[in-house]
């Protein structure tokens, strides 16, 4: 991961801003990345053909910080819905898990590479707080996109023994190419992810929640 701490001529402004953001905006932003989370997971079970009625409901219902934890109340019901009812999400175990765990580092550094861009710190999260991570914002603002990567690792149709070929690597990189719906046009994820951090940004500067994602659409 290369990332230029000298490129953009706003940084200290907006690092600024970062430290100075509230508990209530903090909380606010979550909510509406959990609620993009959540509407993605629900968009993908349903173009593979699989219930989703109750995740949207879910969706609807995250209130400022996912008070309630809908996230994880939701990612119970759509991992074995997804994935098959022995499936269990495990960044540890190898097989499928260790394609998306690939496929979500390359997520991961593209937002994190756009963060920097625009001037910020990717330390200082919205909700991931370990002192340990150096890439808290990037993990706080990629949860949306994470069911990208899951519809490009179904795709592929491997096995639950799957191993993470060159191959396999090359097909993941190109998640970054998946089209996405963003105020009624078709756009990149890799295009959608540098809009979503202006928003993030521009949050930050005007002191409320502008935070919107791009969302997978039935005819993706």
């Amino acid at each position: 991961m290369m990332m230029s701490m000298s490129q953009n001529v706003n940084r200290k402004h907006r690092i600024e801003a970062q430290l100075a953001i509230s508990a209530p905006l903090r909380k606010q932003l979550w909510q509406s990345v959990i609620r993009a989370k959540l509407q993605n997971q629900s968009a993908l079970l349903r173009l593979t053909g699989k219930s989703c009625r109750d995740i949207d409901i879910l969706a609807a219902k995250v209130r400022s910080g996912d008070a309630g934890n809908y996230e994880a109340v939701a990612a119970r019901r759509y991992w074995p819905r997804l994935m098959g009812s022995k499936f269990k999400r495990d960044q540890d175990e190898p097989g499928v898990n260790g394609l998306l765990n690939y496929g979500y580092a390359i997520l991961r550094a593209a937002v994190c590479r756009a963060i920097v861009g625009a001037g910020l710190l990717p330390e200082l999260g919205i909700h991931h707080c370990n002192q340990m991570n150096p890439f808290s914002l990037g993990d706080d603002l990629m949860e949306p996109f994470r069911p990208m990567i899951d519809q490009m690792v179904m795709t592929m149709e491997c096995g639950p023994d799957a191993v993470l070929t060159t191959e396999l690597k090359r097909k993941l990189v190109g998640v970054m190419d998946s089209q996405l719906e963003f105020k009624d046009q078709k756009v990149h994820l890799r295009d959608s992810i540098g809009t979503v951090i202006n928003l993030y940004t521009e949050s930050l500067l005007q002191k409320r929640p502008l935070l919107v994602y791009p969302l997978l659409t039935s005819d993706d």
